[in-house]
C-alpha cells in the first residue's frame, strides 16, 4: 500500500529562518507570562473569594453581636423604668405622713 498526500501525512516542515526563530521565541515567551498571568490571577480570586467568605461571616455574627448588646440595652432600660415605677407610688404615698 502506497500512502497519498490526501491521507494525512504533512510534507515535512523546512527549519525556520533567523526571524522566524526569533519570533517563536518570543511567542513562546509571552505564551509563559500568560500562563504564570492566569495562574497568579486565578490564585487572587480565590483568595478574594475566600476573604469575601469571612467578612460576610464576621460581618453577620457582629450583627448578631450588636442585636443581642442592644436588646440587652433594651431589658436593662424597661427593668428600671419598672423599678422606677414601683417605688414612686410608695414615696407619694408616704408624703404629708407621719409616721
Amino acid at each position: 500500500a502506497t500512502h497519498g498526500a490526501d491521507e494525512g501525512l504533512a510534507a515535512p516542515r523546512p527549519e525556520p529562518d533567523a526571524g522566524e526563530a526569533g519570533l517563536l521565541r518570543q511567542v513562546e515567551s509571552l505564551h509563559s507570562r500568560l500562563i504564570l498571568e492566569s495562574v497568579t490571577l486565578r490564585n487572587e480570586v480565590s483568595r478574594l473569594k475566600k476573604k469575601k467568605w469571612v467578612l460576610r461571616a464576621v460581618l453577620a455574627s457582629g450583627g448578631e453581636s450588636e442585636q443581642r448588646a442592644i436588646d440587652e440595652e433594651v431589658a436593662l432600660s424597661r427593668a428600671a423604668k419598672l423599678e422606677r415605677g414601683r417605688r414612686r407610688p410608695v414615696e407619694t404615698a408616704n408624703v404629708g405622713l407621719d409616721i
